[in-house]
């Protein structure tokens, strides 16, 4: 009797060392593809799982070669044979890793399902070669294009909703809009919903009778059509008043609903149409607490990414409103501009002092003419609106101090015409009497504001 003798050693993760009567043998892979290297050579052994069918191929040749040194080593160290099947492994084995893959800084990075980086040199180059790569290297392509695209379009919007104030400011009606708004002013009328149940109909009960009659009476083939004609009139009358009854009272249940309803939400409607009258009565007779609030109302409105604040007071006898703006300064608006590359990552850059500048002058012009609206619209009786502006800037000596940028005398006929939101707001503030000295480079050096 023969004894055979085998023995596996594992020596990491996927290599296991087999002793046998025929010597050493190394293992390298999972089962259904590894590498088995030893005397005879290097072979391929690939199978498919739970079938039974598997190929086995001669790879290399034999691993004669291997070192004396290595074969004395109780862990020995891998010959240009074992290296090329660990190769071979991970070329085949790549095609059933799950990797991930993103872009950092317009460069892939593969990460494993975890997406932690995957650092293997060798599985990485496997990897590259295999279509699942390249197709989810395109993705994260387009998606990291896609995103950084959305990401300057976002500050594209940004700088348009900074520098193109005046596109928001409000209508600016002439009082023949206000008295024809007054004139037409109603209030809202709730009517009360009608009750949406059928009345009870003699024929369609008549029908349902006749079932009834056909489902419970019985009786000898030549009787039962009389004793189911004298069922259904013994019942009909009774039905009929009953089913009426029935909705009489639904009816009137859901009218006195209705009617209750009615009467709260009309009477809330007339209460809203008394303070909307008297709100604009007020507006239309000049009283200034009613003008101010209007007028601080739509321009608190104004949802700028900026800070600013506003302190207005309405002078009745000359129909003037006196509005000084604390604008943002112009370290508040974005410092850098942004370009997508061909790669698609973004190249920033420094805004130049001139650009940054005449942004600026835009934003602080379009406010001006964003809160004169708001004063016109407030009221007809604001005939005026003198809007003075001012910003915290460094004095020579390095102190903190409100420089007024610019003071404006707007008046009401160009605001009635219409076209203010799409005129250049620099120019159109110059239309008016202004105290304003900027340069041609868009550098504001400090005014006195008018003060009636």
């Amino acid at each position: 009797m023969s004894v055979r003798f085998h023995k596996s050693v594992r020596l990491g993760k996927g290599v296991r060392l087999n002793v046998s009567k025929r010597g050493i043998s190394t293992t390298v892979g999972r089962p259904g593809m590894s590498v088995n290297i030893g005397k005879r050579g290097t072979y391929a052994n690939v199978g498919i799982r739970g079938t039974g069918l598997s190929t086995r191929t001669k790879i290399v040749g034999s691993s004669q070669g291997r070192s004396r040194s290595s074969s004395r080593s109780s862990v020995p160290r891998m010959s240009a044979d074992e290296r090329a099947a660990v190769e071979w492994i991970r070329v085949m084995g790549a095609r059933d890793i799950v990797f991930t893959v993103k872009i950092v800084e317009g460069q892939p990075q593969v990460g494993d399902k975890d997406g932690n980086p995957i650092t293997d040199e060798a599985l990485l180059v496997a990897l590259k070669k295999t279509q699942a790569y390249k197709d989810t290297l395109a993705k994260a392509k387009e998606a990291y294009r896609q995103a950084n695209a959305d990401a300057i379009a976002g500050e594209a919007a940004l700088e348009d909703e900074i520098t193109g104030v005046q596109r928001k400011a409000p209508d600016v009606p002439a009082r023949e809009d206000y008295e024809r708004c007054l004139a037409t002013l109603k209030p809202n009328v709730y009517e009360p919903a009608p009750f949406a149940g059928p009345a009870p109909n003699g024929a369609a009960i008549r029908e349902a009778l006749e079932k009834e009659a056909e489902d419970n009476v019985k009786g000898a083939p030549w009787s039962r059509k009389k004793l189911r004609a004298r069922y259904v009139e013994e019942r009909i009358d009774a039905r009929v008043a009953d089913e009426t009854s029935h909705w009489q009272e639904a009816k009137r249940a859901h009218d006195a609903k209705e009617a209750e309803k009615a009467a709260a939400l009309n009477a809330r409607y007339q209460r809203e149409y008394e303070q909307s009258r008297g709100l604009l009565r007020r507006l239309m007779s000049g009283d200034p607490e009613a003008i101010e609030d209007g007028a601080q109302q739509v321009i608190e409105a104004l949802k700028l990414p900026l800070e600013m604040d506003t302190r207005l007071e309405f002078r009745p006898q000359s129909g003037t409103m006196m509005l000084d703006v604390d604008l943002p300064e112009i370290e508040m608006l974005p410092q850098q501009t942004s370009t997508q590359l061909k790669n698609g990552s973004i190249r920033t850059k420094d805004k130049t002092q001139k650009a940054l500048r005449a942004e600026y002058a835009q934003c602080v012009f379009g406010i001006a003419v964003y809160v004169a609206a708001a004063a016109f619209a407030a009221s007809p009786c604001v005939s005026q609106a003198v809007v003075s502006g001012y910003s915290q800037r460094r004095d020579k000596v390095g102190n903190l101090v409100d420089d007024y940028l610019y003071s404006i005398r707007f008046t009401r006929g160009l605001f009635e015409e219409g076209g203010y939101r799409d005129e250049d707001p620099e120019q159109f503030c110059m239309r008016f009497e202004n105290r304003c000295n900027v340069s041609t480079t868009k550098a504001f050096k400090a005014i006195v504001p008018y003060d009636d």
